[in-house]
């Protein structure tokens, strides 16, 4: 999908409060990421079948210091309702 884009690095985890182990939770369409709780239905009202993908879990922190980013003026966070949780991870960061 990004392949020949120099400025796209896809990295293979996530962003949370801590290091470990995490679940992303997508409709069997692939349409999406969807929160946890969120009631999943089709365009037709019939319900659809969740997937849950387990995907690593880095700290904010952490990635911006092994990534030599010196500074942050604007981050955009888009993780379905784990924002909060992106903030805590990056405590370090200035």
């Amino acid at each position: 999908m990004f392949e020949g884009q120099e400025k796209v690095v896809v990295h293979e985890y996530a962003l949370s409060d801590s290091n470990g182990q995490g679940a992303l939770i997508t409709n069997d369409l692939n349409l999406s990421l969807i929160s946890r709780s969120a009631e999943c239905l089709s365009a037709d009202g019939s319900d659809v079948s969740l997937k849950t993908i387990d995907v690593p879990l880095r700290r904010l922190d952490e990635f911006v210091t092994e990534n030599n980013i010196h500074s942050v003026f604007l981050l955009k966070i888009d993780s379905e309702g784990n924002g909060l949780n992106v903030l805590k991870g990056g405590g370090g960061v200035s």
